[in-house]
């Protein structure tokens, strides 16, 4: 459901930040959410009463001297004129309300705003007529109908709350009265959405009385509908609470399929955001089993396969990623086929859900996602993502984002340029339009960012793109009054970070990192920095999510933990006998980060009823904090360090290699092996690893990151050619080990 604009943020490939009731109705029901966004406009209840318009144009007339049979839309067989013009005054709200919804291209500038707002209140003035002067032309049904109209369009087009909650008060106490129960469903939950925007806690305690009234009535159905809401409300005011919840409801027996597949593909999002891909793939298998019963939702098989991609990238599963790749086309040639049947431009997903045991009484509820189109777009992204990660696909992948790039952009001008188009345009409010804006930039910016890194990868990085530089700074002012984003500088701050320690620039690279870790603390950015944290991919914005399930957060501590084993391994000895003010500062420092992160990949929760209190199972994660410090425990002489065996899930290091192979960067594969050859007990297997990481070394390797690893293993194979006296080798190995030291020194001299 609809949050507080200011609560409105947008990251993310997948976020649910909004309750899926947020259109609820059913066969009979007039009423429906629009699911538009917060414009800051109020109605002015002198103005509105100056005068009335009605009519289909913006010619200003009084009511009394309005003849009705002049009216070609009214067909007027032997009906009052007060009948006739409750007809004419509920065509004109919806008329203007579309009126509205299609000058929202235009309401980037002040005029166009305002005349947004005329025909917002237009929309209002024609309800407000209605009840205060032709309410005895009402019957109770549509009096209801009426109240809840008004509820609804000033709780999505106005920030006046109040009147929002007076009417859909009132909406319930005629409902209740006359007993229009789906119409009473539909304005309670206006009413908490009111309230949650308002006043949680309220709005908490509402909705389980609710609860608790639907299931003690039989109509459970009801109840777990209001669920979803309390949860989504939970997750921001009690997030473990929440978790606990959403677990809850997925358990439930009585859950119709496309709900519960949604409940799984929720919590599978929350835990990509956590950066356990496996618990999240297995969640998204779980979901996969109920879609033969959900052939009109495809949307949440498009959903679930989004997902199961993003999963095998962050697990660098390369194998099951391509199968994931090919499954993926399939399923886009095959809804391309059938025209995209059941696909929305909005992007809403309508799931029917019977509340009665032969479901001839149903409600409705929606879910915000995307458009057939930007499922396209998030699915090139991520399909540039896995192949960025590949060896030698690299350039495969640079086609994948330009051609991703060229889509967006394409996008961006049919959404900009729409009114343009008014035969084809699909009206939608104000926070929608930017919204859907806002989205595509965000995915401009995740593939400048990846692109980016792609050069850091290859050996080309000369500073972070201006490409970047300069969506990250649109998307910094791209808060309205409808929306309130606030980008993630923390990829930014990343990008820069590796930018200085690419080239040395130690003291540099520290500063941005820990501006990182002090965005995600003090929650200036959101702490979700997953490859897909598409806002609108599931809407979700937990901002109180902790940073241990940060997954930027851990990086920049691994690349500090580095950074600071480096500078203090060359305070000279001397100086750390005796200490220093900079010395005590940095052991300060490299125990904050070694605590934090041995929280993060020691957190692994082995009781299941809880399964968000595990956070980075990945093994690629884990791995690369295991070589740190066994690296670390070999640079001081001290003994090996002996890890639980949980930081890799309970695989040995060496088990992991073989997957490490198939996956960029190819320096971990030697660095793995170097790790293993200064961890072996016996000479054979010593000499056995070693063989193997020589074979990794090549002299003319165009990545930094590789000729740093072969500077240990060269190192380490010199001192041992020097120690059998085999002085040719050792020459010729002294030669490789000063070529690769003259490509990096400039690293190790600022």
């Amino acid at each position: 459901m609809e949050h507080n604009a200011k609560r409105r943020k947008h990251s993310p490939i997948m976020d649910y930040s909004g309750s899926p009731v947020s259109h609820v109705a059913s066969d009979d029901v007039v009423y429906e959410n629009t699911n538009t966004g917060h414009l800051s406009s109020h109605e002015t209840p002198s103005i509105l009463e100056e005068s009335t318009y009605t009519s289909y144009n913006m010619t200003e007339t009084k009511l009394q001297n309005f003849d009705p049979t002049t009216n070609p839309y009214i067909e007027v067989q032997n009906r009052s004129n007060n009948e006739i013009i409750v007809d004419i005054l509920l065509a004109n709200s919806d008329f203007y309300l579309r009126k509205a919804h299609q000058t929202v291209p235009y309401s980037n500038t002040p005029q166009g705003v305002s005349t947004y707002q005329t025909f917002i209140k237009l929309s209002i003035k024609s309800l407000l007529i209605l009840i205060r002067r032709y309410d005895k032309a009402l019957n109770p049904y549509l009096e209801s109908v009426i109240y809840l109209k008004l509820a609804s369009i000033y709780f999505d087009e106005t920030d006046n709350l109040n009147r929002a909650d007076d009417y859909s008060n009132k909406a319930i106490a005629i409902t209740t009265r006359n007993n229009f129960s789906s119409l009473k469903f539909a304005a309670e939950v206006l009413a908490a959405k009111v309230l949650e925007r308002s006043r949680p806690g309220l709005a908490l305690n509402y909705l389980s009385e609710k609860i608790q009234s639907y299931n003690s009535s039989g109509l459970i159905c009801l109840g777990n509908l209001l669920s979803i809401l309390k949860t989504v409300i939970l997750l921001q005011e009690d997030y473990i609470a929440g978790l606990v919840a959403l677990q809850s409801l997925s358990s439930l027996e009585v859950v119709d399929p496309a709900t519960k597949a949604f409940y799984l593909l929720v919590q599978a999002n929350l835990h990509l955001t956590d950066a356990s891909p496996a618990i999240a793939i297995s969640l998204c298998n779980e979901a996969s089993t109920l879609f033969e019963y959900l052939q009109s939702y495809p949307q949440l098989m498009a959903m679930c396969l989004l997902h199961k991609l993003c999963g095998h990238i962050q697990d660098s599963d390369l194998k099951q990623g391509k199968e994931m790749i090919n499954k993926i086309s399939d399923f886009v040639q095959n809804q391309q086929n059938n025209g995209w049947k059941w696909w929305k431009e909005d992007g809403v997903i309508n799931i029917a859900v019977g509340i009665t045991s032969d479901e001839t009484y149903s409600v409705r509820y929606g879910i915000p996602w995307i458009n057939s189109d930007e499922f396209v777009i998030l699915f090139y992204m991520l399909t540039g993502v896995l192949l960025l990660r590949t060896r030698n696909k690299k350039k495969k992948a640079k086609q994948i984002f330009e051609k991703c790039l060229e889509m967006v952009s394409n996008k961006l001008n049919e959404v900009r340029q729409c009114s343009q188009h008014r035969h084809t345009m699909v009206t939608s409010s104000r926070w929608h339009y930017h919204e859907k804006i806002v989205f595509l930039d965000i995915v401009r910016y995740k593939i400048n960012f990846y692109a980016t890194f792609m050069d850091f990868l290859e050996g080309k990085f000369s500073s972070p793109s201006n490409e970047l530089r300069n969506v990250y700074y649109d998307l910094r002012f791209a808060s309205t009054d409808v929306i309130n984003y606030s980008i993630q500088n923390t990829e930014l701050h990343y990008t820069y970070a590796l930018f200085f320690q690419y080239n040395g620039g130690i003291s540099r690279a520290k500063y941005h990192f820990l501006k990182i870790l002090t965005d995600v603390l003090n929650k200036k950015s959101s702490s979700k920095a997953t490859l897909f944290s598409s806002e609108r991919a599931i809407k979700s914005e937990i901002e109180n999510r902790k940073w241990l399930h940060s997954e930027i957060y851990a990086f920049a501590l691994i690349n500090l933990k580095s950074i600071i084993d480096y500078e203090v391994y060359r305070i000279p000895e001397e100086t750390k006998k005796v200490g220093s003010f900079s010395l005590n500062r940095l052991l300060e420092l490299k125990n904050v980060i070694d605590n934090d992160l041995n929280s993060i990949v020691m957190n692994n929760n082995s009781n299941p009823s809880n399964k968000f209190l595990s956070n980075f199972t990945s093994s690629y994660f884990s791995g690369t904090y295991h070589i740190l410090n066994q690296i670390q425990a070999y640079q001081q002489n001290d003994s090996i360090i002996s890890l639980d065996n949980r930081i890799l899930l309970g695989m040995d290091l060496k088990d992991y290699l073989p997957r490490v192979d198939e996956f960029v960067p190819s320096f971990l594969s030697a660095l793995v092996k170097f790790t293993m050859y200064i961890t072996s007990k016996t000479l054979e297997e010593k000499m056995k690893w070693l063989e193997q990481a020589l074979a990794e070394v090549q002299i003319n390797s165009a990545s930094h990151n590789s000729l740093i690893t072969h500077t240990f293993i060269l190192s380490e194979y010199y001192n041992l050619l020097i120690m059998r006296n085999e002085l040719d080798k050792a020459s010729f190995t002294k030669t490789q080990l000063d070529i690769v030291k003259k490509k990096i020194e400039y690293k190790f001299t600022t």
